[in-house]
């Protein structure tokens, strides 16, 4: 028997040596000495014979087996530990032109592996050929078996990958020889551009004060940029194994085609054969709805198009474009909206650049690069090859008896009929520190949940969610490898009184030795471990229960918005901006002198830190009209700390702890820090949790506001609070995240005196100038903002003007507050309060200095100095929202409180002027929530036949009337010159009778102006004409003498001001409607123009002339607040003028003339009735 069992034990000794051992006839390829990296060789392989590799891992007893066949694709299996029956890995993708790449007997073939945490990829002559998740993580070795024993691959060799991170804004390091370096010129000229050289061309510059003071970039938020122009212009950097990347850039739209270039790659000294990917902006044509976006790939030889849309691209905006460039897909982003998709055999990787194909210079600015996740779970296809580990009831597999769940499907419906739990796990084992989300729909009575951190053991954390009537429950667990649960804690909430939730679940592990776990955005709790999170993530679905789960995603990062600091110590420091720009600044005092309230609402999640002095309190949570706050953290002698939460879940309603920090001589008041997340609460002295403190509700449902007692502005230098949810805005990047509806916008110098000093500045002295930010925001919300006037402007000061939750460009909608509002008169009086466009509060009270006020300034604030009340002012700027509750402060003086009627739920922020020009330093939006604004995208064919129609020419007839030009309304005649509403004119489907102006952007006095010919006085009474409108567009006729001496105006939709240069001489009131937004006209009426006989002089040769339509005069109006909203405009069609008598017909060579009668109906006495017959 002892015989037989070392029998037994010699031969097992011998399968284990056969198992781990690579086989003699197996010959090492290369060692990969880095976890990520690319294997590459080069051989020729017989058709007939398949690729073998074997992947051994270093330190481990983990071996792959790669077979890799022309006829059956890529097949994976893992070798055993024991015995020799391989596990085979069943998720692999082949390329769609997988089959085509595959190389034909004795061709030399060019083999890459690519081998990263999550893919393991294979490019056969730089295509990719298939694809399988990562089944584990190198270093390692890669062994070949080739056939007949003999060595075909050479040159074999590892090249380690790093995680690529890349940021800048083309500033330049002072006494750099190469200004544009890492970049590399490949086609076209680039050059750095900055600021100083705007200042140079602008006429109201100082030159001689330029040259002594010029624009520096230590006072500037962002003083440099990149310019490129060429047929085409390419620019590149980094190396050309960049590959897993996000890329953004952010570009100034113009003429031509400009964007990003990727993967691009080189093989010659001829940038003229570099094949590379590009994503761009195609801008053609005057309709700016009709421009292009494209996605297209360069062979080296020709320009292939992979994608292409249609969106709306208007004129001298910034726009930042992005793409995720991932094995074998890539998304195209237009302001962080995904806009393009593209699923093929990518290109394996390259370097970065920036792309122009224009003979006019173009502007850049902001690049990134970053690596990302490739995974995708689009679809159940996509959670199929990702899928670590499932027990079945997500989705169905196809069998005999079965259809099975489609590989499309955009859902997973799980159903769990068992009384076991159910499972899907995600990813792979050897991740980490990963972030998953999904939305979960679901009925009362079922639970669902997350797994995080699953172990090829089965161990893992898990989230819980159960619902029951009016109630849900939380349950945070912890599993181990023998699959025993320990509950970490649980809760339970009255909430969810509908029958089917919508459950957004989270699991964040992003932060090395934290899990977080959210429900609908708020975090239930944290769970501490030591050192990083491994593992899959996934979905538990609890026993008799079933949901639809979509929207799944896991990556590596959170993304949170969250509020910024001023970095540049200039301004920090600065005696005029340090209200603004130091962290002392964010606190404001009161009446009771030994208190600071911070000027922001806490909306959200938070943390602050600042150190507390002996007496010193911190209040949080503060309801409205209250002095105290719902916690309440003290400061007491010799480090004795008291912590106070009345959040009704203690005893007598509060909950109280105490404890003491020992004071260290020299180091002075304790810096503390408090963490509001979710549900939780945290007091921190360092890294050292002193309270962690589970709220009932999250703070903001006590109070919004925050103050400190006893904390002097020495203290305040030193604190820091971070809020999520906060955008700020220092302009340290281009304004790529902002639309200019009107107004030049840009860096400049503030000053003519010094003009070294230069900031955020918009130039609109005669028009609108608008800043709209391109984010939803929704819910409870503040705006703040900085403002002044420019040197040069200081008669025009106010219009310092805000609009929040509008649903598009145009303060015509939303709540708007007019600080200073501009008016004919110059009063700058009036500050006002608008909703939906109608006022619905006003205030005198002094605010902007008023020139009749001999420009003084109040001054309430103590970081402020006295003596510039204009001159380098900043004005600090708040409007809240509140549920109904809005509330205005200027220079932190309540000027309004108005509740409304109607709540207004979501829009966007507009920081806008008038006649003006306003400098910007900061602002700061923050709201309960915020998300990208959509953007319209049609897809368009690749084969170029859908090109938007060009608009012809207009073209002047010789046939006139009376000397008057018989297609009046021709292009010829008439031009538009809006730079707010970017305007356009069109005569519809090519009728020169029609004329249409349309006004995208909102703003603006919708003028269409003509160059018709001057008729004499004593020959016309005027002008006649057809007209329809949108509802709420705001327009006129205007006329004047030949001289100008005499401007005149027929009101239609228009203001009737008429006690300046314009005089008021008739009114016709029109049906708003009749011109819908579409194009869509439900008929016209008639208009007439007459010239009254009081304003008429008919001797001699005195002549009118019909200058155009729209606002003919400086007005409010042209600001949209009630009108001239995105999408007006108006109709013009059968303009003559009304002759005294008979008029010339003068006809040109070859034309016919056809008349009806009565024929003279069709100049005067033409009845309503007719003109609709008409």
């Amino acid at each position: 028997m002892r015989k037989i069992i070392l029998t037994a034990l010699f031969f097992l000794g011998v399968f284990i040596v056969q198992a781990v051992d690579i086989p003699a006839d197996w010959q090492e390829l290369c060692n990969c000495r880095k976890p990520e990296g690319n294997l590459s060789c080069t051989g020729v392989w017989p058709e007939s014979e398949p690729w073998n590799l074997i992947v051994k891992v270093k330190d481990s007893k983990t071996r792959i087996r790669l077979l890799l066949d022309g006829d059956n694709g890529l097949r994976a299996s893992s070798l055993p530990e024991f015995g020799f029956e391989e596990e085979k890995l069943p998720h692999v993708r082949m390329s769609e032109q997988g089959e085509a790449s595959w190389p034909h007997g004795g061709d030399q073939t060019t083999l890459l592996v690519k081998f990263r945490e999550d893919f393991w990829s294979f490019y056969l002559s730089g295509r990719l050929w298939a694809i399988m998740p990562a089944p584990c993580q190198l270093p390692g070795t890669v062994y070949a078996k080739p056939p007949n024993g003999q060595p075909i691959f050479t040159a074999a060799k590892f090249q380690a990958v790093p995680h690529v991170s890349y940021k800048t804004d083309f500033m330049i390091e002072e006494g750099a020889e190469n200004a544009l370096y890492p970049w590399k010129p490949e086609t076209g000229e680039w050059r750095i551009h900055t600021a100083l050289e705007d200042a140079k061309v602008r006429p109201e510059t100082d030159q001689g004060q330029l040259k002594r003071a010029p624009l520096t970039a230590d006072k500037s938020p962002n003083f440099y940029s990149l310019k490129g122009k060429g047929a085409p212009g390419i620019i590149t950097t980094g190396y050309a194994f960049y590959d897993n990347f996000h890329y953004t850039a952010s570009i100034q739209s113009g003429n031509g085609e400009a964007g990003l270039v990727f993967a691009y790659q080189q093989t010659d000294d001829e940038a003229a054969s570099a094949s590379y990917y590009a994503f761009t902006m195609l801008v053609n044509g005057p309709r700016q709805e009709d421009r292009e976006i494209r996605l297209w790939r360069f062979d080296g030889k020709n320009k292939h198009l992979l994608a292409r849309g249609r969106v709306p691209l208007y004129d001298n905006q910034w726009f930042l474009l992005g793409v995720n460039f991932v094995e074998g897909r890539i998304d195209c982003c237009l302001d962080d909206v995904v806009v393009l998709q593209w699923r093929g055999a990518t290109l394996a990787s390259g370097k970065i650049g920036l792309y122009v194909d224009h003979p006019e210079e173009r502007r850049f600015d902001d690049v990134e690069l970053s690596s990302v996740s490739p995974l995708e779970l689009r679809n159940v296809g996509d959670v199929r090859f990702n899928a670590l580990k499932h027990t079945g009831q997500f989705f169905a597999e196809r069998n005999l008896w079965k259809q099975g769940t489609a590989s499309s499907a955009p859902k997973l419906e799980a159903v769990n009929n068992g009384k076991d739990e159910a499972f899907l796990v995600l990813g792979r084992y050897h991740h980490q520190n990963q972030v998953f989300a999904v939305t979960a729909n679901c009925r009362l009575g079922n639970s669902v949940g997350l797994v995080a951190g699953y172990r090829q053991d089965g161990s893992h954390y898990r989230l819980e969610v159960s619902l029951a009537d009016n109630c849900a429950s939380y349950r945070i667990v912890q599993v181990d490898g023998g699959g025993k649960a320990q509950e970490i804690g649980s809760f339970s909430r009255q909430e969810f009184q509908e029958e089917t939730q919508e459950l957004k679940l989270l699991a964040d592990a992003s932060e090395k030795g934290s899990l977080r776990f959210y429900c609908n955005g708020v975090m239930l709790w944290k769970v501490d471990y030591d050192g990083s999170l491994w593992g899959g993530y996934g979905l538990w679905l609890g026993n008799h229960s079933s949901a639809t789960f979509s929207d799944l995603s896991l990556t590596r990062w959170h993304d949170l918005i969250k509020e910024l600091e001023q970095k540049n110590p200039i301004f920090q420091h600065d005696n005029y901006m340090r209200h603004w720009a130091a962290p002392e600044g964010q606190w404001i005092g009161c009446e009771i002198p030994e208190v600071k309230w911070h000027k922001g609402d806490f909306l959200g999640d938070f943390t602050l830190r600042l150190p507390l002095p002996e007496n010193g309190q911190l209040h949080l949570a503060v309801p409205e009209e209250a002095k105290d706050g719902t916690v309440v953290l003290s400061m007491g002698a010799q480090g004795n700390w008291k912590l106070q939460v009345h959040d009704a879940a203690g005893p007598d309603g509060s909950s109280v702890y105490e404890g003491t920090i020992p004071p260290v001589e020299g180091q002075g008041a304790p810096m503390l820090e408090i963490v509001h997340e979710g549900y939780w609460l945290w007091l921190k002295d360092g890294d050292k949790v002193l309270v962690a403190h589970r709220l009932p509700e999250r703070l903001k449902h006590y109070g919004r506001r925050a103050l400190v007692k006893n904390v002097g502005l020495d203290m305040l230098a030193k604190s820091k609070v971070t809020r999520v949810n906060v955008v700020d805005e220092f302009f340290n990047d281009s304004p790529h995240a902002w639309h200019a509806v009107g107004g030049d916008w840009q860096i400049i110098n503030r000053f003519q005196c010094t003009p070294s000093w230069s900031h955020m500045i918009c130039t609109a002295i005669d028009c609108l100038g608008s800043f709209w930010r391109k984010q939803i925001f929704s819910g409870d919300m503040t705006l703040e903002f900085y403002a002044g006037t420019r040197h040069g402007y200081y008669n025009l000061a106010g219009n310092l003007n805000c609009t929040i939750l509008s649903p598009e460009t145009s303060p015509s909608s939303g709540y708007t507050v007019t600080c200073t509002e501009w008016d004919h008169n110059a009063s700058q009086k009036w500050t006002r309060l608008y909703q939906n466009g109608q006022e619905i509060c006003s205030t005198d009270i002094y605010t902007v200095p008023r020139n009749r006020n001999g420009q003084m300034r109040k001054i309430t604030n103590p970081l402020l100095h006295k003596d510039r009340p204009i001159h380098g002012a900043w004005y600090y700027i708040k409007l809240r929202k509140i549920g109904r509750l809005l509330e205005y402060y200027f220079d932190d003086e309540l000027l309004m409180r108005q509740e409304v009627n109607q709540d207004v739920e979501e829009g966007l922020v507009g920081i806008w002027t008038f006649f003006h020009s306003m400098t910007l330093a900061q602002i700061k939006i923050t709201s309960e929530g915020i998300r990208p604004r959509p953007i319209p995208v049609t897809p368009l064919p690749l084969d170029d036949s859908s090109r938007p129609k060009s608009v012809a020419d207009g073209h002047k007839w010789e046939e006139t009337i009376g000397g008057f030009p018989a297609n009046s309304l021709n292009l010829a005649y008439w031009k538009t010159t809006d730079n707010v509403g970017q305007s356009r004119l069109e005569n519809h489907g090519g009728n020169a009778d029609e004329l249409f102006l349309t006004n995208p952007l909102g703003g603006g006095a919708l003028q269409a102006t003509a160059s018709l010919p001057k008729l004499r006085m004593d020959q016309i009474a005027g002008w006649v004409c057809s007209v329809c409108c949108t509802d709420t567009a705001k327009f006129n006729a205007f006329y004047a003498d030949a001289k100008r001496t005499g401007k005149f105006f027929l009101q239609m939709t228009g203001d009737d001001y008429s006690l300046a240069d314009w005089k008021l001489t008739g009114r016709r009131s029109l049906v708003p409607g009749w011109l819908q937004k579409d194009g869509n006209i439900k008929g016209w009426q008639e208009v007439r123009i007459l010239h009254p006989s009081y304003q008429r002089d008919n001797s001699g040769d005195k002549e009118l002339e019909l200058l155009g339509f729209g606002l003919e005069q400086p007005d409010l109006m042209a600001a949209g607040i009630n009108g001239n909203v995105p999408g007006d405009g108006y109709g013009i069609s059968e303009l003559r003028p009304i002759f005294y008598g008979v008029p010339n017909v003068v006809l040109g060579t070859g034309t016919r003339l056809f008349a009806r009668w009565p024929w003279n109906k069709t100049f005067w006495d033409a009845t309503p009735e007719l003109v609709m017959q008409r």
